[in-house]
């Protein structure tokens, strides 16, 4: 069973499997739709608007009626990570803007002060391996100069080749 997605302003479309979330369904058909909350139902970065197919998706969460509020989720709108595509038909869905521009919003201001401190300590964990790894690679660079473990030149292996022994034998 599947189910052909559309996009209306990304130019997004093409079939998936029933079961798939419209949040799923953007990432394979290559359409970029936010979720900040990584598809936890926290945010509203990957509302839609559902323009066509309404009756082919799961009932809206109370998660939706929570951060969309009841007069959006009735007006068609729903969170793509939190709405599957339950049968085969045809779904025509559009991203819906924000209200406040990404440039007033600090990244990962909606979510909880735990999920905020994770992303944080995971961000300076990657960029402390990153500069343990240069370190470390200067570190080896700096060892074979001193120990004198760099190839030596080529001119006194072409010379012992050419059958003419090295100066002084």
């Amino acid at each position: 069973m599947s189910v052909e997605v559309t996009f209306e302003q990304d130019g997004g479309d093409g079939l998936v499997a029933a079961g798939t979330s419209v949040w799923e369904a953007a990432k394979r058909l290559g359409v970029k739709l936010r979720a900040d909350c990584r598809g936890r139902g926290e945010c509203e970065t990957c509302a839609v608007k559902i323009i066509n197919g309404s009756e082919i998706l799961s009932p809206p969460k109370e998660c939706e009626y929570k951060i969309l509020g009841g007069d959006r989720v009735a007006a068609g709108e729903r969170l793509a990570c939190q709405t599957t595509l339950v049968k085969p038909g045809s779904v025509i869905a559009r991203a819906v803007s924000l209200k406040v521009s990404d440039s007033q919003k600090q990244p990962g201001a909606e979510l909880p002060l735990k999920q905020q401190l994770g992303a944080f300590i995971e961000t300076e964990a990657v960029k402390i391996s990153e500069a343990v790894n240069y370190l470390r690679g200067k570190s080896n660079a700096l060892v074979e100069k001193f120990l004198n473990l760099q190839p030596k030149s080529t001119d006194a292996s072409s010379q012992s080749d050419s059958g003419n022994p090295p100066p002084g034998d």
